[in-house]
């Protein structure tokens, strides 16, 4: 159950209890499951959340891709403090972007600061831009050097990251390219 950013409340079916549901329909641009043809929904246990189903294949992805990014982070180190002839390798550079974690999601913003500190202790380059309107700030003072904290809605927040990468890429383009062609 959630709504869409783009409809007003009129658009959907609003119980009297309060409860409402997505207008879900073969034309609407909803994924679906691709087993059971149902509308999909992610794997993530959301507040009150009885239609969740713990998911171990989801949990081992996960684990699977921060111990290879560890993994890689340990590997461009000792890379960069060898005395081999051959050029250094550059730190591993990760972002991680945290969208609406707020101290009723603490688990989240638990996860996000350990693997920073984690990351960072094996060599990489971390950054954890954590977007909340009211608590944007580092939980463990330990990693709040590598958090970049924007008090605003997540959407409002995204929209903007948007433009400023959007100016950054078209004024590296023209720098690479001046004349505007090719």
């Amino acid at each position: 159950h959630m709504f869409s950013p783009t409809a007003s409340i009129n658009d959907y079916d609003v119980g009297m209890d309060g409860d409402f549901f997505l207008p879900i329909s073969p034309e609407s641009n909803w994924p679906t499951c691709p087993r059971c043809k149902n509308a999909a929904r992610p794997a993530v246990l959301m507040f009150e959340d009885l239609d969740w189903v713990y998911n171990l294949n989801q949990e081992q992805r996960w684990r699977c891709w921060t111990h290879a990014l560890v993994s890689l982070c340990k590997k461009r180190a000792s890379n960069s403090n060898s005395d081999q002839s051959s050029k250094p390798s550059s730190p591993l550079k990760v972002c991680i972007l945290e969208v609406g974690c707020g101290y009723n999601v603490p688990t989240c913003r638990r996860m996000s600061e350990v693997l920073v500190e984690e990351l960072s202790y094996h060599g990489g380059e971390m950054k954890l831009i954590r977007v909340n309107l009211f608590h944007p700030e580092a939980d463990d003072p330990s990693v709040e050097d590598d958090v970049i904290s924007i008090p605003e809605r997540g959407l409002v927040a995204l929209k903007k990251i948007d433009e400023v990468y959007e100016h950054i890429r078209n004024s590296s383009s023209k720098l690479r390219n001046p004349e505007g062609n090719g």
